[in-house]
């Protein structure tokens, strides 16, 4: 509700309440000290670090993709399909996809979305719609094995807890989730309005 207001920015309001809120709780039932609350953030810093290692590998990945051109000439060449609207929307599904199993979600992007957004919105589709469409679609790409960047991160938080889990194991963690997304691609995809009545609602 505060961000639909225009209070805080959808990052803020999505970290501040809940460490606040699980503090509070925390400390009125008496399980949460500020021994645990330091171990917490201790591994915290591990596991952000393993992280952030990925984060560095994926867009140096990305970097060199973009400058030999390959994302413009993916879109040029979507572009010049002579087929229905639901089919390039198939073939930017792929895309992405597939990007995503080796590039992180900003990368992808800051590196398409100037080539696509005018295509998509010259195919007839709403751009608050294909903006939440394209961010279900880049974390679907993220957890596509066997490459998603999120498995391994995955792996890399696991690890801190007990043995090192096999990739296998977690991918097989991560079907559940790839079938829901899915799911969800189809519902908005035959009822856009669920995604566009919010946003809708603000103009009025």
């Amino acid at each position: 509700m505060s961000s639909y207001c225009g209070v805080p920015v959808p990052t803020v309001t999505a970290l501040v309440p809940r460490p606040v809120a699980s503090m509070i709780v925390g400390f009125t039932i008496g399980d949460l000290t500020w021994k645990s609350v330091w171990e917490s953030l201790e591994g915290t810093c591990k596991i952000v670090c393993k992280i952030q290692f990925l984060v560095i590998g994926a867009m140096i990945l990305s970097t060199a993709i973009s400058q030999i051109g390959m994302p413009r000439q993916l879109i040029n060449w979507i572009s010049t399909l002579d087929v229905s609207p639901l089919v390039i929307m198939g073939v930017i599904i792929v895309m992405y996809i597939a990007m995503g199993t080796v590039l992180d979600g900003i990368a992808m992007m800051l590196m398409t979305l100037p080539f696509v957004y005018p295509i998509v919105t010259m195919l007839g589709y709403d751009g608050i719609w294909f903006g939440v469409f394209m961010c279900l679609v880049a974390e679907v790409g993220l957890i596509t094995p066997p490459l998603g960047i999120n498995l391994f991160i995955v792996q890399a938080v696991a690890s801190q807890t007990g043995p090192t889990p096999p990739i296998g194991v977690v991918i097989r963690g991560a079907t559940s989730l790839l079938i829901c997304s899915i799911l969800v691609w189809i519902l908005i995809t035959i009822f856009p309005k669920i995604v566009t009545w919010l946003p809708n609602l603000m103009y009025q």
